[in-house]
């Protein structure tokens, strides 16, 4: 005979929902710790096209409480600031959650979960059941003893902007912080007002997700931990008594539930750092890179021109970043002489070597270009820039078919080493990509890279080689630098495919 006072057991989770459960934890929880590192690099927030630390922000880190700012940095992924891997962390389970929704959505769609548990009925949105459904929350009873697996319109409401607006917000306005991808959907932007504008946005969105993770894990902890714990894992859920009060066994299990999540989390935090350290985890890790690089490559037009500003939209000081002044004796003689010694030389696998005077290169078509300037650190600019084609001087120098990349070698030392950069042939001819002389329309300055710099307008600013000496053709990066094919790649992880 069944026991009348055993409890009712039903199954309340389907496995497509308990994977997106629990894969979305780990995500989210990555994400976050590394948005903070991500955001950390330039933490103030703007609205509109551009902003960088001449302009006007509408928050800044500074102006947080102390104990905020203390609680970011124990969460931040990895725990010493290093932009590049918290970038790597974020790229790659930014796409673990794209492909993860997607896939949700399909399953949910096909064996009706949406129609089913999440669709919000016109009747529950009466003021009267919404009054209804909040004073029985305050009351910590959390399910119709009639429908005991029907989610209430609390939760209904809560997944549906968690799932159908937050999630999809982050990920549109993640991908305007992409040039790449400015270039291909330049219309992303116009929806969210601007580069800034999205950057904002991510962050608010990021901040509503949040604040939907605290309130679901206090109601999990109300609600009874380990039963709610157990149908996320199991699919079975216990239905609880409908009155009673609440057993010190219950509360100790809250308290054990705590105290686990906080354990998970500095498990979590120190495997990520870990992770990052292992030279074959890091191998995947890195995977992220190569990954966006050919998602990018097979969803969009590869001369698809990132948007271009009117006069009136650009930035009033455009800031300098990296090395303001190389400072070396050769560079500070040819400032001295107006770079009347320059000479840009172009070679490797070329049938015709140049030596470009600085006349010579102005003399060259030029191509005028009012675009956004975008650091890796967040901020952005709008300037004109002006020069010939990347293409058009290869092309010169008769750049032979086994090139595969260009590489820049520049008048400033890190290290005691000229810095270097590199772009594939993709890039080097885009119509763009252009070797700029001129800034605003004026001569281009010493802290802004002269006499020339590389304008690669569909990727970071730090791809943007100032006071380039040198340009070769090559068929491999093996033999540059340690062989990541940049000195910020060699030495400090960035991205060579810095269109995300």
């Amino acid at each position: 005979m069944n026991d009348p006072t055993a409890p009712m057991i039903i199954k309340r989770h389907r496995m497509a929902t308990r994977v997106w459960h629990w894969v979305t934890v780990v995500t989210m929880f990555i994400m976050i710790g590394s948005g903070i590192g991500i955001l950390k690099a330039h933490p103030r927030l703007y609205w509109g096209a551009y902003g960088a630390n001449f302009d006007s922000a509408w928050t800044t880190l500074d102006q947080w409480p102390s104990w905020l700012v203390t609680l970011l940095n124990l969460l931040t992924i990895p725990a010493s600031y290093n932009l590049a891997i918290s970038r790597r962390w974020h790229l790659l389970f930014a796409l673990v959650l794209a492909f993860a929704l997607l896939g949700f959505m399909i399953v949910s769609l096909i064996n009706k979960h949406f129609q089913r548990d999440l669709r919000v009925r016109a009747a529950e949105l009466s003021p009267r059941e919404v009054a209804h459904d909040v004073k029985e929350h305050l009351a910590f009873r959390f399910h119709d003893p009639k429908r005991p697996g029907a989610y209430n319109i609390l939760q209904k409401l809560s997944y549906v902007v968690t799932i159908f607006v937050l999630i999809p917000v982050m990920i549109l306005t993640g991908l305007t912080m992409s040039p790449g991808m400015d270039a291909a959907w330049p219309w992303l932007l116009d929806v969210f007002g601007g580069r800034q504008s999205a950057r904002s946005i991510h962050f608010i969105a990021a901040t509503g997700l949040v604040l939907f993770i605290i309130v679901h894990l206090a109601l999990v902890i109300l609600a009874g931990a380990w039963n709610e714990l157990r149908s996320m894992i199991t699919g079975r859920w216990h239905v609880p008594p409908r009155a009673g009060g609440r057993s010190m066994s219950s509360i100790i299990t809250r308290r054990t539930l705590v105290t686990g999540a906080a354990v998970g989390a500095g498990v979590l935090l120190t495997g990520c750092d870990k992770i990052a350290a292992n030279p074959e985890a890091r191998k995947i890790l890195f995977m992220g890179e190569d990954m966006n690089r050919g998602l990018q490559r097979a969803l969009t037009n590869r001369n698809a021109l990132v948007p271009e500003f009117s006069s009136a939209q650009m930035s009033p000081i455009f800031r300098s970043n990296g090395t303001r002044d190389p400072g070396t004796p050769d560079y500070t003689a040819m400032v001295a002489n107006n770079f009347a010694d320059y000479r840009l030389q172009v070679g490797g696998l070329v049938g015709r070597p140049l030596s470009v005077t600085l006349p010579q290169l102005r003399q060259m078509p030029s191509r005028a270009q009012i675009t956004r300037h975008d650091c890796v650190e967040g901020w952005s600019a709008i300037g004109k820039w002006q020069g010939p084609k990347l293409g058009a001087l290869l092309n010169a120098a008769q750049i032979r078919d086994s090139a595969r990349y260009v590489v820049f070698t520049c008048a400033d030392l890190y290290g005691g080493t000229p810095y270097y950069e590199s772009v594939d042939l993709v890039d080097a001819f885009h119509p763009q990509t252009i070797l700029a002389w001129a800034l605003n329309d004026q001569v281009l300055d010493v802290a802004h890279g002269a006499p020339v710099r590389l304008r690669v307008e569909r990727q970071l600013g730090y791809k943007h080689a100032k006071y380039v000496m040198r340009i070769d053709a090559v068929d491999s990066l093996a033999g540059i630098g340690k062989g990541k094919g940049g000195y910020w790649e060699d030495n400090v992880d960035y991205d060579w495919y810095a269109g995300i």
